[in-house]
């Protein structure tokens, strides 16, 4: 489909023709034959003789497939046209050394280079289990009434629990389950089962890792929390602690962790015995693909004026290969190997950017008759087509353009 830009521009040509003068079925069998209806029209005009409405096509067709090629490459141009902005240009890749220890993303313009990080501890979230128990033997839960607090670091929560004579170890644990889960979302409590002697026992984590997501259960009134072993840590929270090219150790809650100024974000996997090393590069690949389009872009361009020689003014062809020369094709940017001087070819105060999108801008801007070739031996025939463009329109209602391209 022809961009809707070099269509109007294109339709510019037939501003003073008034297509709604005809009635409607003149015009649906304007539509069914311009090339008759306009031959009609031009036996009464002055022009008749020297008007050419086969080059008039030529150079329409090909202007509009120039134009609407200039209108995808400067696309494609204009992404890439600020480095600061550009994702192409910007994006990374990690080279990981230690995948094993940590797992690293950089943001598009991180600054590059190789990094060492240490990890002394992960973080840890808290556990604390209760010792095994046969479910239905009578618990060791004094009878009467038995208050605990579930204490954390933003909040107490207070539960109670009225024991009766005979009550189970199940019926207990159950109780306390139930009750932690609905009184916090800080602590996750679960009951696991041994497959081999069918005994039960509480499970109690944090729901979040570090320090600050410690708990612990003391007793108010009764042994709910002694007589279960509760007040026990099987596994204390504990912060993460790491640091990176050797500056000062850094303590952090979670084991996720962004660094804006690095402009990194890592996931801590295991302690390190080593530093473990990673590199942030260009995303060769990616700038590679993106180069890829560009190239494409201005071979279509490129081919269009090449088999538009004959119609379109030839100064565009040269600009263009002058302008594209210097710059390497995708599958040579390995040579260079340093960013900046990819991004110099292309941004540059001479580069290929600003210099493609100076050329689209003057083509989509000057008169479309200043595109034309003006040397060729037909276009005074053309010109004086446009002349006449009162009596017969270069762009009939269902035109020439419009239903090759539209």
């Amino acid at each position: 489909m022809l961009p809707i830009r070099p269509v109007r521009k294109l339709k510019s040509y037939e501003e003073h023709l008034d297509f709604y003068r005809y009635s409607t079925a003149a015009v649906i069998r304007r539509a069914q034959s311009p090339y008759a209806h306009m031959r009609r029209k031009a036996a009464s005009f002055p022009y008749a003789k020297e008007a050419d409405i086969e080059a008039a096509e030529r150079f329409a067709v090909a202007l509009a497939k120039v134009l609407a090629a200039a209108a995808v490459l400067r696309g494609i141009a204009e992404q890439l046209a600020d480095p600061a902005a550009s994702q192409a240009l910007n994006r990374r890749a990690v080279d990981n050394g230690s995948p094993e220890a940590v797992h690293v993303k950089a943001e598009p313009g991180a600054p590059l280079g190789a990094y060492t990080l240490e990890i002394r501890r992960l973080a840890v979230a808290q556990i604390s289990r209760t010792a095994f128990f046969a479910p239905d033997a009578p618990t060791t839960v004094r009878r009467g009434m038995n208050r605990l607090v579930l204490a954390t670091r933003q909040e107490n929560k207070e539960l109670q629990w009225l024991a009766g004579e005979g009550m189970s170890h199940k019926a207990a644990l159950t109780w306390l389950r139930n009750s932690i889960n609905t009184a916090s979302d800080r602590v996750r409590a679960s009951m696991e089962k041994d497959s081999d002697t069918g005994r039960i026992r509480l499970v109690l984590e944090a729901a979040a890792t570090g320090a600050d997501g410690a708990f612990f259960l003391q007793d108010l009134e009764g042994n709910m929390a002694s007589a279960t072993g509760l007040t026990i840590k099987d596994q204390p929270a504990s912060d993460a602690q790491y640091r990176v090219n050797g500056g000062d150790w850094t303590f952090a809650s979670e084991n996720r962790l962004t660094l804006p100024a690095l402009g990194l974000h890592l996931q801590l996997l295991a302690s390190t015995a080593k530093p473990a090393v990673f590199t942030v590069a260009p995303d060769w690949a990616h700038i590679r693909e993106k180069l890829a389009q560009l190239n494409a872009a201005l071979d279509g361009l490129g081919e269009h004026l090449a088999q538009s020689a004959d119609y379109l003014n030839p100064r565009f062809q040269r600009e263009l290969s002058r302008i594209r020369e210097p710059f390497p094709r995708e599958d040579e940017l390995e040579d260079l190997g340093h960013l900046a001087e990819v991004t110099a070819l292309l941004t540059g105060e001479h580069g290929l950017i600003p210099g493609l999108l100076k050329l689209i801008a003057e083509m989509e801007s000057v008169p479309a008759e200043d595109l034309l070739n003006r040397d060729n031996s037909r276009y005074k025939r053309y010109a004086n087509y446009l002349a006449s463009r009162e009596w017969y329109s270069q762009l009939p209602h269902q035109g020439l353009l419009l239903n090759r391209f539209w």
